[in-house]
């Protein structure tokens, strides 16, 4: 049913002045059906044109098309060269019919203008350096580092965290994850689990193997643990309800609702150990926003391939592309599709992007650590919720590997308590006070003495129930109970250092000339020592308030490239002392973490730099 240009503006109007892409989408395919004539298609398809424009960038448009339905709604009215259409070439040479709303709006204007004068949009949209920048650095990641943060992280109780740590672990995508993903356990397969639910695969459902950097039943555990997070669920139910039946939207959806929250834990927790894929120099504005899933999910491919894939680099590429999904390998009983299979190594391009960190060495299979006591031997306690989060902020302090070693120490604690006799206080002749402050005092001690019973009462009640059970199981075995003196808990005492590393020479400590890097406890630390030392010596040599471009600010990367030693370790050694950096830092004005990237030489990296102007001051 054809209609005039006038009865296509009307409808058109009715959605020109939403912001909604979508309802705009349907209202063009309402006007342009039936619609003939380029003048007419023109008219209407300019209007578009310009409100896109003022809205979005040439950089955007396309995907905003794209994703508000432009494209597809298109699609489905009928062509009739000349009249709505015409054939335009494809860069393969074929011609198609495409429709004349296209030539007036958009980013494919150049496909209708055979003389080549048109300015082919996409191509500058598509133009850039960064990956090629990329792929020219030797950035180079810790495995073990990695997986340990990835580890803690899925550990955690923050939904988000345990999410993060899943990325890391997995390479997924933010909204595979969260949504979509579906991972079955393989047997007789410690670290590779087969995947299904990969974004970006409109109409295709591909299952595929991938490498798992912890071990599965880990990873499964931690990933059952997220989804059934009240949290997350609640995330998934607004996309559904925005997008109902639409899986491409609702991604977008689940994306803009939880990639700024990851991100913000990824920068905190992997930015000490994951560095930018351009180095400093190179960098630009968007480059500082570099420590991402993205980065995670580079860093994954290097560690994933290094560790389970050997032979060449072909090889090797070939493997990360399988594991990003960019390559979906086909039944080889199928002949046709492997016949064909060779056309689908354009796909390996996409993952060439992914892959600018590298590995030094082999990459161990990860062993999380053992409990310190057989869970068979371990009796069952229940505890509050509010207690349970007292005791995991036990076990970390202390540094013990599970709750029942923590348990344990708060039982001899206790005990020591109940033994505890007290001490007589020697009476003072004090001045009278003043009656209004007495009994404010009194009423804050008897709130403090209700606290101090009340938890006392709890540790008390966990004993009696401890002893209640154990008195069971004896009376059950028909044994006579026996009271035995409780062990007294070996109290961990930190590594004292196996050397005196401060009397070691540089050369034995860092391993210059014929020297390897020395190895023992308390070497790491004294490499750290040293180096920051140096740093401070070269900053003070120049005026506190003068000269910052020729300073460097102490922080995890600069320590790090200087001492050779990795990122965890700086990080703690400069935790522990904060204090001391940190005025140092400021009296030399230099506090900005992105202030070494001051330090620019052509050819040369900000670890180069800092090895020839540093380096000789350590002692």
């Amino acid at each position: 049913m054809s209609q005039t240009l006038e009865e296509a503006l009307e409808i058109y109007k009715a959605v020109a002045g939403s912001s909604d892409l979508e309802a705009r989408a349907k209202g063009i395919y309402q006007a342009l059906d039936g619609l003939m004539g380029e003048e007419n298609i023109a008219a209407l398809a300019t209007l578009e044109d310009e409100y896109l424009r003022s809205r979005f960038s040439s950089k955007s448009i396309g995907t905003k098309m794209s994703q508000a339905g432009y494209n597809k709604l298109l699609r489905e009215i009928p062509l009739v060269d000349g009249q709505n259409s015409q054939q335009v070439t494809r860069k393969d040479g074929s011609k198609v019919l495409k429709h004349w709303f296209f030539k007036y709006c958009g980013l494919s204007k150049h496909e209708f203008d055979e003389t080549g004068e048109t300015p082919n949009e996409w191509d500058e949209r598509n133009a850039s350096d960064r990956v090629y920048k990329r792929l020219q650095q030797n950035i180079e990641v810790e495995p073990s580092e990695q997986i340990q943060v990835a580890q803690k992280l899925i550990h955690s109780e923050n939904p988000w965290e345990i999410a993060t740590g899943l990325i890391a672990v997995s390479g997924r995508r933010p909204h595979e994850v969260v949504a979509r993903a579906k991972f079955t356990q393989i047997t007789g397969e410690e670290y590779r689990v087969m995947f299904e639910g990969q974004g970006k695969k409109r109409g295709e459902e591909p299952a595929f193997v991938i490498s798992i950097l912890i071990p599965v039943d880990i990873f499964l555990k931690a990933f059952r643990k997220f989804r059934s997070n009240p949290e997350v669920k609640e995330v998934l139910k607004r996309a559904k309800s925005e997008a109902p039946g639409d899986i491409s939207k609702q991604n977008r959806i689940v994306d803009k609702l939880t990639n700024k929250r990851l991100n913000r834990i990824v920068k905190r927790e992997f930015a000490a150990i994951l560095p930018p894929r351009v180095e400093a120099e190179q960098q630009s504005e968007e480059d500082e926003a570099d420590i991402n899933n993205t980065a995670l999910k580079a860093a994954y491919l290097a560690i994933a391939t290094k560790r389970d894939c050997e032979g060449s680099p072909a090889r090797q590429m070939l493997f990360a592309s399988k594991l990003a999904g960019h390559f979906i390998d086909v039944d080889s009983s199928d002949q046709a599709a492997m016949k064909r299979i060779d056309s689908k190594l354009r796909h390996l391009v996409t993952t060439l992007g992914y892959m600018s960190y590298h590995i030094k060495g082999n990459v161990p299979f990860f062993k999380p650590q053992q409990a310190t006591t057989s869970y068979k031997n371990l009796a069952s306690v229940r505890v509050f919720p509010f207690d349970k989060h007292q005791l995991d902020e036990w076990q970390e302090l202390w540094g013990m590997t599970n709750q029942a070693d923590v348990m344990s120490k708060i039982f001899e604690l206790a005990r020591q308590a109940l033994t505890m006799q007290p001490q007589p206080i020697e009476k003072e002749e004090i001045e009278p006070m003043d009656t209004t402050a007495v009994k404010e005092l009194e009423a804050k001690l008897e709130i403090y003495q209700q606290q101090t019973e009340q938890k006392f009462n709890q540790v008390l009640q966990l004993l009696q129930n401890r002893s209640s059970q154990e008195a069971t199981e004896a009376s059950a075995s028909e044994q006579t109970p026996q009271t035995e003196q409780p062990k007294p808990v070996e109290k961990r005492q930190p590594k004292q250092p196996s050397r005196d590393w401060e009397s070691v020479s540089k050369a034995e400590l860092f391993g210059e000339g014929d020297h390897n890097p020395a190895k023992g406890t308390g070497a790491t630390e004294e490499r750290i020592r040293r180096a920051i030392e140096a740093i401070m010596a070269w900053n003070d040599q120049f005026p506190h308030d003068q000269n910052p471009e020729r300073k460097w600010s102490i922080n995890n990367r600069a320590v790090r490239d200087l001492a050779g030693v990795n990122g965890i370790a700086v990080k703690e050694y400069l935790e522990s002392h904060s204090l001391l950096i940190s005025d140092h830092n400021i009296k030399h004005g230099i506090a900005n973490e992105y202030h070494n990237r001051v330090h620019k030489s052509p050819g040369k990296t900000t670890k180069d730099l800092i090895f020839e102007e540093v380096y000789p001051l350590i002692k």
